[in-house]
């Protein structure tokens, strides 16, 4: 009996580990009207890792082509912590491959630089050409034209590895439409 115990906890940690890796949910109903988004990426300290200083980290979530995505909010729930807080930062940016911050630019997410704690998408889009458009937020849209699928490039200061990190959590909460 002992022994089935000990392998449904062994099976139960396994879940649970999985469950709280970074991925692309879909809200509930209730979250979407009360966010105004369809989509959450989270991602916790325990996702970041990239072990080389000065290397930054991509965590990448497949998307359909042609899916409509429009940043709706970045949320640093807690801010990250490394084990020298005097200088330990990291950075996030939110985009594709075709243009790394498309939905949201750089912004600091460690308690050593961090001041944001809710942010907006950009309203700069970049539109491939020599003339970037201005959008109004509620406008903020762009369509995917491959399955290159969204990407979070964390970034560490120069002395310091993604990995070092021993605390911190973040969401980014997105309209998706054709997904």
């Amino acid at each position: 009996m002992k022994r089935y115990v000990f392998a449904g906890l062994v099976l139960l940690e396994a879940l649970l580990a999985v469950a709280w890796a970074a991925s692309l949910r879909p809200l509930t109903e209730q979250e979407r009207a009360f966010y105004g988004a369809t989509h959450e990426v989270e991602f916790t300290y325990a996702d970041l890792t990239e072990t080389d200083t000065n290397t930054a980290q991509q965590l990448t979530f497949n998307v359909y082509s042609n899916t409509a995505i429009r940043g709706v909010c970045l949320v640093v729930d807690e801010a990250f912590v490394g084990p020298t807080n005097n200088h330990f930062t990291l950075s996030l940016t939110v985009g594709d491959q075709a243009d790394v911050d498309r939905y949201f630019d750089a912004t600091e997410l460690s308690s050593a630089a961090t001041n944001v704690w809710v942010k907006w998408p950009r309203t700069v889009w970049n539109t491939g050409d020599t003339n970037d458009v201005t959008l109004a937020y509620g406008e903020y849209v762009f369509t995917t034209t491959s399955t290159t699928g969204l990407q979070f490039t964390v970034t560490p200061n120069a002395e310091d590895a993604v990995s070092e990190a021993t605390a911190g959590k973040a969401r980014v909460l997105l309209r998706m439409f054709g997904f």
